[in-house]
């Protein structure tokens, strides 16, 4: 089931690898200033546009509401940092992944939005940007509406509607991740969203316990699987290139595509296989800041 580290993957994951293709800061730059201005009190719930908790969601319309859902909390996040730190990488990833499948009208939207936020005074998504790169990975990760009917017709997962719906919902409600103001000035300032990821994690997986809910794999161990939410324990592991894998107890899952480059590993782990890392990085270190609109490498 996708979202045992889906939520909190997404936000860690991101910042995680934030910088594997970018230059790092110049040393000459000035240290991160983070604005704590007084813009109001942080928004109540439900966010205008929310999803009904007492409406379900069927499997065909999951990934269609999923995104909308997951780019209201973005749109509502007060901490842009994460918001710069987290869609940038999702982003840049899902554009190689896109161009890797040869889906070149997605990897020519995803370029697109990349451009654009290069180019920005701010790089913040807007709601169409944010649904051209999630949608996609969402979509990816095996909960389009084909992927997840076919497994649940077939009996590979089960799906509660009712939980779906509510998973849904909670997107709509503030939680305490993305309730701090944090401006961006001059810099992403990937410390202190690192930082605040941590701090509320636990808070993260609370709130979105009823995503849990939503899926419960019925593959075993060795049993046939497509995507890691169809395996009751651990991921679906599959071969590259192969579209059929069998479930693994000890797999920690990289199903969700352009989320994750590869499976989990620990921070201080020698890099896996095919992901870039920072220029003089040593193993897990990532840079602490990075510039608002950081050029391209030379590689």
């Amino acid at each position: 089931m996708w979202t045992r580290r889906s939520v909190l993957i997404l936000v860690a994951a991101g910042l995680a690898l934030w910088g594997c293709d970018r230059d790092e800061a110049d040393e000459d730059d000035e240290p991160v200033a983070i604005e704590e201005l007084d813009d109001g009190l942080p928004p109540e719930g439900p966010f205008e546009g929310a999803h009904d908790r007492s409406v379900p969601v069927e499997p065909d319309e999951f990934a269609t509401k999923l995104t909308d859902s997951f780019c209201l909390a973005y749109d509502h996040c007060r901490n842009q940092h994460i918001q710069a730190a987290l869609f940038q990488t999702i982003g840049v990833s899902a554009g190689m992944v896109a161009a890797d499948q040869g889906d070149h009208q997605a990897a020519a939207e995803i370029r697109s939005v990349m451009e654009d936020l290069e180019n920005a005074e701010q790089p913040i998504a807007t709601r169409d940007q944010c649904q051209t790169v999630f949608g996609f990975t969402f979509a990816d990760g095996g909960l389009d509406a084909t992927s997840l009917s076919e497994a649940v017709q077939s009996q590979r997962v089960t799906y509660d509607a009712d939980a779906a719906g509510e998973c849904m919902a909670q997107f709509g409600e503030p939680f305490d991740l993305c309730l701090e103001f944090h401006q961006i000035v001059d810099v992403v300032d990937l410390e202190q969203a690192t930082a605040a990821v941590l701090a509320h994690q636990e808070d993260l997986v609370g709130h979105f316990e009823s995503c849990n809910d939503a899926f419960e794999g019925q593959q075993e161990e060795g049993q046939e699987c497509r995507f890691d939410y169809e395996c009751a324990a651990g991921g679906c592991q599959k071969e590259q290139g192969d579209d059929i894998g069998a479930c693994r107890k000890s797999y920690m899952g990289d199903d969700l595509g352009p989320m994750m480059p590869g499976p989990q590993q620990a921070p201080d782990a020698p890099p896996a296989p095919g992901v870039p890392q920072p220029p003089g990085a040593a193993p897990g270190e990532q840079p602490t800041t990075v510039p608002i609109n950081p050029g391209p490498t030379d590689d």
